[in-house]
């Protein structure tokens, strides 16, 4: 098993249970007529429930591993509106785009924080920015006259230190205890790199381990209201958790609700 799909059955394992955004894209999403698109749609977390709404959405991702997982859970649904393909959130290179227009595009769970991963390593902070300005300006390009766009990120409050060791999870599938920990190092001003570290023991007591780092660029508030400006979107919304509190300084995430200007 390659490092990508280890990775990506660790991933889905670890937030199978994560509801908050689901309910919030959910919400959205029902309100919505005419096709969805989710960029970066991982193992299908949020797509899934929104497809049991018989509404036409689409989903793409860069991992091919998390796509297949993302797959299986819409066949078991049998709905039929649904298109799952790969993609990269920077070049849009996939011919089903072409000349598509949404009226809801959404990209959750920090995915544009992300953008700072090259390989296993990262992007500089400049080169981050410049990578989420053409995302951005790539979803502007397929989001109809009066649609709707929304995204959440973290806050860099909490993100200012290095962790030791995580332990997120321990579970017995099929008679192997998979184990998942993690550790953050922060390499640069503004990049922190998530190190997971997967084991799986057998029943034969022997081990099998990777390692798998993760970088984000921990963008201000600022800034994103800036580039956001420049790609001609305007927040008409904007919220501080899925709490849908008020945006405050000291909030836990910065969640966008956009229309283009």
């Amino acid at each position: 098993m390659n490092k990508r799909r280890i990775y990506a059955e660790f991933y889905d394992l670890e937030y199978k249970n994560k509801r908050d955004d689901v309910d919030f894209y959910y919400r959205l999403a029902k309100k919505i007529k005419g096709p969805i698109l989710e960029c970066g749609c991982g193992t299908g977390r949020i797509l899934a429930p929104i497809a049991r709404l018989g509404k036409e959405i689409w989903g793409f991702d860069i991992n091919t591993a998390m796509l297949g997982i993302a797959k299986k859970k819409i066949e078991t649904l049998k709905v039929k509106k649904v298109k799952i393909f790969q993609d990269d959130l920077v070049k849009f290179y996939s011919p089903l785009l072409k000349n598509q227009q949404f009226n809801f595009i959404f990209l959750s769970f920090d995915s544009l924080a992300y953008l700072a991963q090259k390989n296993e390593t990262y992007y500089s902070p400049e080169e981050t920015r410049q990578r989420q300005c053409k995302a951005l300006e790539n979803i502007i390009s397929h989001l109809d006259k009066d649609g709707l766009f929304a995204f959440d990120l973290f806050s860099p409050n909490d993100l200012s230190k290095d962790y030791i060791m995580r332990h997120h999870f321990s579970q017995i599938i099929k008679n192997e205890t998979w184990s998942l920990f993690s550790a953050i190092q922060i390499p640069e001003e503004r990049i922190f790199q998530i190190h997971y570290f997967m084991e799986i023991l057998k029943m034969d007591g022997s081990i099998k381990r990777w390692h798998y780092p993760v970088s984000a660029y921990q963008a201000t508030f600022q800034e994103i209201k800036s580039l956001l400006s420049k790609v001609g979107l305007r927040p008409i919304k904007v919220y501080g958790g899925f709490n849908l509190k008020p945006y405050k300084p000291n909030s836990e995430q910065m969640i966008f609700v956009c229309r283009k200007k």
